[in-house]
């Protein structure tokens, strides 16, 4: 039986706290005063899913129209930190594709954002190579994307950071198996488990191979 794993991709790979945070460092140090940050990422966000820098960057020059700071300055606080990309991988994560890959799992990374910019990010990251196939989806709701990969006949893992998105996926496909992992610096961290994936762990460490049955070496 084949068996496919397909990952989430923002604080489940990717250390997407950290980015942010590099991100409104970059624009501190230019002047853009922190509650302009806060503001313009949230004002850059239809139903919950960010639309990339460029939109916030409009944002911020139309907050604030009389600074002297240049267009150009902007988008380059964000063009270094997603340059850089590969830095906010989460140490474990690497050396657990490499391994999943030598014991035959099909792997697939499924994210949501603006599509152009999360594939950037993904791309910069330096794990792509890992996946047979990656799909980013401009809406938060998976289960359409999702459809166009379930196998009846595989067996296959969800492994995602959001109960919400389990929840979801579960409910329109049960014979996934369901994995949270809830990274301490995850955005879904705090989150209650009113709905509880199949299993639940705090990162890819030897339980998670547990649970997949496969030696971690």
């Amino acid at each position: 039986m084949r068996k496919i794993i397909v990952f989430d991709f923002d604080h489940t790979l990717f250390s997407t706290t950290q980015f942010k945070s590099e991100t409104a460092n970059n624009l501190l140090g230019i002047g853009i005063p922190l509650k302009i940050i806060q503001e313009t990422e949230q004002g850059a966000k239809i139903n919950g899913c960010y639309l990339g820098f460029k939109k916030q960057v409009g944002l911020i020059k139309k907050a604030l129209p009389n600074n002297h700071i240049l267009l150009s300055e902007l988008l380059n606080a964000f063009e270094l930190v997603m340059e850089n990309s590969n830095r906010f991988i989460y140490p474990d994560v690497r050396s657990t594709l490499r391994i999943l890959l030598r014991r035959n799992y099909h792997l697939i990374l499924l994210s949501s954002g603006e599509r152009h910019s999360q594939r950037r990010k993904i791309n910069n990251s330096g794990i792509a190579k890992y996946f047979q196939r990656i799909i980013v989806s401009s809406q938060l709701e998976k289960t359409k994307s999702f459809a166009r990969i379930f196998r009846k006949r595989s067996q296959m893992f969800y492994v995602e950071d959001s109960l919400i998105a389990i929840k979801e996926i579960k409910k329109k496909f049960p014979s996934v198996i369901t994995i949270r992992v809830c990274r301490q610096d995850g955005a879904y961290s705090q989150q209650k488990e009113s709905f509880l994936a199949d299993f639940s762990v705090n990162d890819f460490s030897s339980n998670f191979f547990k649970l997949l049955a496969i030696p971690r070496g």
